[in-house]
């Protein structure tokens, strides 16, 4: 099972010296359905595989309807429902869609005015049928709380939204939702947030809950960085929490924060606080998951100091279940290796990378190594079933500039660093995977997605076609969002063995793709939306038989 973030999309790469990537193909039998109209004024909820066979596609506008558009097992339209919101209190906000094991929910949100109360509704959808399923039941009901935007409900009608966060354990058979209340106090240095837990199992009846917890530090003194809930209905926070001399640590260019793991359960009045202690490394930035053996394990980026923004490798941990303490799992910490990180770079950035380096050995700064991967963030997590484990993270980073007039942000999704850990805890394989990714309209059709079918890692994103045989000394063509591109793959077998493969040309086939919006529908097919002038039509990619088990 993988964890996502914001986020996906990789290649595939096994080098031998200065060889050429090798180039694959047939790895994909590649199905254009036939051209529909989406929905005119409708956003899209989701695409899923019925339970009947064929496929099921929801759209919402908003306050108005819902549209279920279903397609054959060859993608073929053959009709749609529409769901009339009409007689819903026009004060609705949908929260969107989530699949619990086999049922699928629509969540919408009230503000009882008169009474001061938020409410928050489940309704069953019956998503073969396209129509609702028996009544909607009332699952949340609170005093007034805050969210993160807002939605235009008519005419000077400005509404709240926002105000729900929705987070699936990993067999889907527990939900965590939380919400936070209007702060007491504008002052950051002084405002504790107050917040609900509420824990739902997947026929949305309440396992248990916390309603106007108080966090263990002001806001000014903690940034929170996500919940998880695990199967067993226990919740995690993950949390960035600054010492209490920042402010001067901050000033000498000294790492001023640190990160714990906040738990909640039934039982607990308060949450436990789990301090996480890498030794003499520092912890970059973390995530969190559950593994296929429940356990909720913590991953991310180390330095082996506090200066500088740049990462030497991945760290893994387990939260221990009876203890309130964090414990390393299989190795601990994994390196990057120094030749991976200076493949597809220019000569300039090479010599900068080992001046560093250099730098770092002699004032002793780094624990012995000071080559480090710069703007590195954590995009995907897959837990295999054998115990392994695969991460991928990107490059990723933003440019603003202002002219005096206009204000521009550049954004860009370069090279792709994956790893993968196997169950004994050995470090198997890692790759860099070159790209060079520019856009003005923030992710857009950029960034990259990632599937394991059969023990193989399949990494999907637009490219430049001068990058399908690129070689390590060589840097990386740019590839500009929305200016067509190719479709093309990476692929990492179960050896390490690294090629890369072609499926489209964007300009050829006339359609517009994000290149990390698929789906994954079965273990060996995903699909995808692509849009055609102003019409759709939905695009498969099945791995062929040869590569299936």
């Amino acid at each position: 099972m993988k964890t996502n973030f914001t986020i996906l999309a990789l290649l595939i790469i096994c080098f031998n010296g200065s060889a050429q990537i090798a180039n694959t193909k047939g790895d994909f039998k590649v199905t254009w359905g036939a051209e529909y109209e989406f929905p005119k004024k409708h956003s899209d909820l989701g695409f899923w595989k019925g339970s009947k066979g064929g496929y099921i596609n929801i759209s919402y506008q908003s306050g108005k309807s819902m549209i279920v558009q279903r397609f054959d097992p060859k993608m073929k339209y053959i009709g749609e429902e529409t769901i009339d919101l009409s007689g819903f209190p026009s004060n609705f906000i949908s929260e969107g869609i989530r699949r619990m094991e086999d049922r699928f929910y629509w969540f919408y949100s009230l503000w009882d005015k008169p009474n001061e109360k938020e409410q928050l509704y489940a309704q069953e959808l019956d998503v073969d049928a396209g129509k609702l399923k028996g009544s909607a039941k009332k699952i949340i009901e609170t005093t007034k709380i805050a969210g993160s935007g807002y939605v235009q409900k008519g005419w000077y009608n400005m509404q709240v939204a926002g105000k729900y966060n929705f987070s699936k354990s990993r067999d889907t058979e527990r939900l965590l939702i939380t919400y936070r209340h209007p702060p007491m106090d504008k002052d950051d240095s002084k405002n504790y947030d107050r917040m609900g837990w509420m824990a739902f199992n997947s026929s949305m009846e309440k396992v248990w809950g916390k309603e106007n917890l108080k966090m263990p530090y002001t806001e000014e003194m903690m940034d929170n960085e996500g919940y998880e809930i695990d199967s067993k209905g226990t919740v995690y926070m993950l949390a960035r929490v600054r010492e209490p001399n920042w402010k001067q640590l901050q000033k000498e260019k000294k790492g001023y924060n640190h990160f714990e793991v906040l738990r909640l359960d039934e039982k607990s009045d308060g949450f436990g606080k789990i301090l996480l202690n890498p030794g003499a490394r520092w912890v970059k930035s973390v995530n969190f998951f559950e593994d296929g053996a429940g356990d909720m394990l913590l991953c991310g980026f180390y330095a082996n100091n506090d200066k500088g923004a740049g990462t030497n490798g991945i760290f893994v941990m387990k939260v221990e279940r009876d203890a309130l303490s964090a414990k390393e799992v299989k190795k601990g910490f994994y390196e990057f290796p120094e030749d991976v990180l200076k493949q597809f770079e220019s000569e300039k950035t090479k010599k900068k990378m080992e001046k560093a380096d250099e730098k770092a050995k002699k004032d002793g700064e780094d624990g012995g190594d000071g080559m480090v991967a710069s703007n590195l963030i954590m995009q995907d997590i897959e837990s295999l079933d054998d115990g392994s484990l695969v991460i991928s993270a990107e490059e990723y980073y933003s440019i603003t500039t202002n002219n005096g007039k206009t204000t521009r942000t550049t954004y860009y999704y370069n090279d792709i660093l994956a790893m993968k850990i196997n169950a004994a805890g050995e470090r198997a394989w890692v790759k860099k995977i070159p790209k060079r990714q520019v856009g003005a309209r923030g992710r857009g059709g950029l960034s990259f997605a990632m599937y394991t079918m059969n023990d193989t890692q399949y990494y999907f994103y637009l490219d430049n076609i001068k990058n399908l045989s690129l070689s390590p000394e060589n840097v990386p063509a740019a590839h500009q969002d929305g200016a067509g591109g190719f479709l093309v793959y990476t692929k990492i077998d179960p050896n390490g063995v690294l090629t890369k493969g072609k499926i489209m040309d964007l300009r050829e086939e006339e359609v517009s793709i994000y290149g990390s919006d698929f789906e994954l529908i079965d273990d060996t097919q995903i699909v995808t939306r692509a849009t055609v002038k102003k019409l759709s039509k939905i695009l498969s990619l099945q791995l062929s038989a040869k590569n299936q088990p």
